[in-house]
């Protein structure tokens, strides 16, 4: 998949379980461009993900990882010279102790994206998303994102239209790519971003 994404524009990201070094180590050493975290609640959580993403002495990665992306660099770059520009670190704030520290999350140095973890900020609130409480959690973290100069969005694409706030929402871990892109219709069967025929699942996790 990795090899795919040059000749498509695409970036290779992946939704971590968590922010722990070994794990983020591994991830980038596999010569993925970006992460998404979940469920950070707080300034410390905010920074073990920044830090594990890029090289010092921006961030605490340690040398080795991976030469995957020297292929496609320009000739007298290197994978370890230039990686730190070309990483995605993507924090999701789903929790109202996460809302409560929003713009400090968001204003840690190398978090580049904030989004909501749409289902779960319901789950852990206990506002349903139609609920005027639920839309203020929405817009304190929209508000101090921005204000950290940072770009916000969501998990759930159902915010990427319908919503007073879509226009701001300019990242969304779910759903269509913002560029109009949709997955190619599968050989002989359903688009793949459809069930088949018959109610069938279109065998997409959740």
């Amino acid at each position: 998949m990795m090899h795919a994404c040059p000749g498509v524009g695409a970036t290779p990201m992946i939704r971590m379980p968590d922010a722990l070094e070994a794990n983020m180590q591994k991830a980038y050493d596999l010569g993925i461009l970006g992460t998404i975290v979940p469920t950070v609640d707080d300034v410390f959580e905010a920074r073990d993900a920044a830090r594990w993403a890029r090289f010092p002495p921006i961030g605490r990665r340690s040398q080795g990882g991976s030469q995957f992306w020297n292929n496609f660099l320009n000739q007298g770059e290197t994978y370890r010279n230039s990686i730190d520009d070309n990483v995605l670190s993507v924090v999701m704030i789903e929790t109202v102790e996460g809302v409560d520290n929003a713009y400090e999350i968001a204003a840690m140095p190398g978090i580049d994206v904030v989004i909501l973890g749409n289902s779960d900020l319901t789950s852990f609130s206990g506002f349903p998303q139609t609920d005027d409480r639920y839309q203020d959690l929405l817009t304190r973290v929209r508000d101090a994102t921005y204000k950290a100069g940072k770009y916000w969005g969501n998990a759930g694409f159902q915010f990427a239209t319908g919503n007073r706030l879509s226009p701001d929402s300019r990242f969304h871990q779910n759903g269509p790519s913002k560029d109009g892109w949709v997955p190619p219709a599968r050989t002989g069967g359903a688009p793949a971003n459809q069930p088949a025929r018959g109610g069938g699942a279109s065998g997409r996790g959740q």
